[in-house]
């Protein structure tokens, strides 16, 4: 990572942090789907759910209720479709994976839009 692609990430607001951590997962998840390497796609895959471990790992059960308890199970729904899948179903569980990582990161991206507005 260059210093300047450093100083950007730190001047994210958490919500533009999130957002571009989706934007990363799901760009992984396509070029898993995308490659024929094994090995550049068990990297890829890697990537991916090391991000959604990430976001998981930051989730408060607690404090974030039912809300957190759902995106907690949709992060697992992913990263299962992402390291369970036999290979040759992967390109349909990569998919599913990308949905659900596309309508979660679209949330926000719109959140990100906002905060920016004001």
């Amino acid at each position: 990572m260059t210093g300047t692609e450093t100083s950007e990430i730190e001047s994210m607001s958490a919500v533009e942090l999130i957002a571009r951590l989706y934007r990363g997962a799901i760009d992984f998840v396509v070029e898993a789907r995308a490659t024929e390497d094994p090995d550049r796609r068990r990297e890829n895959v890697s990537r991916a759910v090391s991000i959604l471990d990430a976001l998981q790992s930051h989730l408060d059960l607690e404090a974030g209720g039912e809300i957190a308890a759902n995106l907690s199970d949709l992060y697992d729904f992913a990263r299962d479709r992402l390291s369970s899948a036999p290979a040759e179903d992967f390109d349909r569980a990569a998919g599913e994976a990308i949905e659900v990582l596309r309508r979660l990161g679209s949330g926000w991206e719109e959140l990100s839009l906002l905060s920016a507005g004001s």
